[in-house]
């Protein structure tokens, strides 16, 4: 595989860091200096050389992308997301002012599919 070293002779040598002495070289002496200086330290240490940083989660935006206030004949109103994994559908009964049965899905079928609503 392109990128893989399987032979221990062809790796750089590394030592690891010292748990309790800080980057600057002076020595861990306090639960403080470790909470507040150390430990930081090393996890950053951790994110730049192991896993890596995550980017920033994009802002979500929710945009209506189709909806019927009178899906179904007006006994019910229909609105559809997009989502990263697809798409989101929900009925909801038209009148009623008490709980009420909704249906709901979540899925990758086409439009024409899920509804009758243009």
């Amino acid at each position: 595989m392109i990128g893989e070293n399987r032979d221990e002779s062809k790796a750089g040598s590394y030592t690891l860091p010292d748990m309790m002495r800080l980057a600057s070289g002076s020595a861990v002496r306090t639960v403080a200096d470790w909470e507040q200086r150390r430990r930081p330290e090393l996890l950053d240490l951790f994110r730049s050389e192991i896993y890596g940083y995550a980017h920033p989660r994009p802002p979500a935006h929710i945009q209506d992308r189709r909806s019927d206030p009178q899906a179904m004949g007006g006994k019910a109103s229909f609105k559809k997301w997009p989502s990263a994994s697809g798409s989101m559908a929900i009925r909801l009964p038209s009148t009623s002012c008490f709980s009420s049965p909704t249906s709901a899905g979540a899925g990758f079928q086409p439009f024409s599919l899920s509804t009758t609503a243009q």
